[in-house]
C-alpha cells in the first residue's frame, strides 16, 4: 500500500468518531478561535537530497508545518520537536547545525520552541508538531463555481532541483541556482496567507507540498466542482528555458512535490482586491484558472491551445 492508501485505511478505521481526517491540519474549536494542530515527519532517507545540510534539514522540519498552518490562515504559536538521532550525528558540530536550522525557523517565522524529545536511531528523524489559532479555518472543500484558482509562488523550480540532484538531470544554467534554492530552503508566505484569510478573500486552500495535481484533484474532490486550469504558474522564461533543454514544463509544474505554496480558491469579484494585497506586501500571486460546476476533475485547457488535457493526480507519494 502507498501513503495515500495507507492514509485512507486510517480515515476508514476512524469515520465512527465523525472527526474530520481530510484537511491539511486538525482544528477543535476553543472559545472564540480554533485550536489548529499539526504534526510533520522529516526523514533522512526519504526527504533529505544531496547537498542538503543538517541546518537546512531541521528548518524544513519545522516549515514543513508552518506551509500547512499558513494555507489555512492559522498563526502559528509554537512546536514541539522529537529527534531521532543516529550516533554519527550526536557529536557537538552536528548538533549545533540541527538547533541552528529549528532556531532559524523559529525566528524567521515568529514560532516558539515549547518542547520535545531525543532518542536514538538509525537514520535522522525529525518529527515535528505545531500549534496555532485561527478566527475560522478554510478547508480543502469549499470551492465555487467561479472561482479564481490561484497559488502563492511560482511551480517548477523544486521539481527542477530534484531531478538534477537525484536523478543528474541537466539543468539550464539560468535556472540552477534557484532551482537549488527552492529544495534547500522553501519559503511558505505565512504573511500572506494570513492577510488573505484574514480578509475573508479565500473559500478553499491547501497545501503543495505533494505537488500541485495532487493538491489541485484533492481539492476539486473534496468540494465536489470541476477545476480548469488556464496557465501554469511558471515564471517568465521558466517554460521556454526548459523546453529547450528537452525538459517538459508542463510535468515540472503540475507533477512534482515539496513546493510548500499555498492553492488558494478565490472568488472572482474579490480577486482585484487579493491582488492588491499581494502587491502591498511585495508577494506574488499566480491565477491558474477557474472552478466550475461539473464533475470533480481537473483540465488544463490554455485558451487557444487545442483540446483540454486531464490533469491525473500525481505528485510525490511515500511507499509508491
Amino acid at each position: 500500500m502507498d501513503e495515500k492508501e495507507i492514509i485512507e485505511a486510517i480515515r476508514e478505521t476512524f469515520r465512527y468518531q465523525k472527526v474530520d481526517l481530510f484537511d491539511d491540519v486538525a482544528h477543535l474549536r476553543g472559545g472564540r478561535n480554533h485550536l489548529v494542530l499539526k504534526i510533520d515527519m522529516f526523514v533522512e532517507s526519504t526527504d533529505r537530497p544531496p547537498g542538503m545540510t543538517l541546518e537546512k534539514a531541521a528548518r524544513k522540519a519545522v516549515v514543513a508545518c508552518i506551509s500547512d498552518l499558513a494555507c489555512k490562515g492559522a498563526t502559528p504559536v509554537g512546536f514541539l520537536v522529537s529527534m531521532g538521532l543516529p550516533r554519527k550525528y550526536s557529536g557537538e558540530q552536528d548538533l549545533k547545525l540541527l538547533l541552528a536550522g529549528l532556531k532559524s525557523a523559529s525566528e524567521e517565522y515568529g514560532v516558539r520552541l515549547l518542547g520535545g524529545d531525543v532518542n536514538e536511531s538509525k537514520e535522522l528523524v525529525i518529527d515535528c508538531a505545531m500549534v496555532g489559532r485561527a478566527d475560522r479555518v478554510i478547508t480543502r472543500g469549499g470551492a465555487r463555481p467561479g472561482d479564481v484558482l490561484a497559488s502563492t509562488g511560482p511551480f517548477g523550480y523544486t521539481a527542477l532541483g530534484l531531478r538534477h540532484l537525484l536523478a543528474g538531470v541537466d539543468v539550464p544554467v539560468l535556472l540552477k541556482e534557484k532551482a537549488l534554492f527552492s529544495v534547500y530552503e522553501p519559503h511558505p508566505k505565512l504573511g500572506l496567507c494570513l492577510r488573505l484569510v484574514g480578509s475573508g478573500l479565500v473559500t478553499a486552500s491547501m497545501d503543495s507540498s505533494d505537488g500541485l495535481a495532487i493538491t489541485l484533484n484533492e481539492m476539486a474532490e473534496r468540494s465536489g466542482r470541476k477545476f480548469v486550469i488556464e496557465a501554469l504558474p511558471v515564471e517568465d522564461g521558466f517554460a521556454e528555458l526548459c523546453a529547450a533543454a528537452g525538459l517538459n514544463p508542463f510535468e515540472l509544474a503540475l507533477h512534482g512535490g515539496e513546493e510548500y505554496e499555498a492553492v488558494l480558491c478565490i472568488p472572482k469579484r474579490r480577486w482585484a482586491m487579493a491582488k492588491r494585497l499581494a502587491e502591498g506586501l511585495n508577494q506574488p500571486l499566480f491565477p491558474l484558472g477557474r472552478v466550475e460546476e461539473g464533475p470533480a476533475e481537473v483540465w488544463y485547457a490554455p485558451p487557444g491551445q487545442g483540446r483540454p488535457v486531464k490533469v491525473k493526480q500525481e505528485g510525490w507519494v511515500h511507499l509508491a
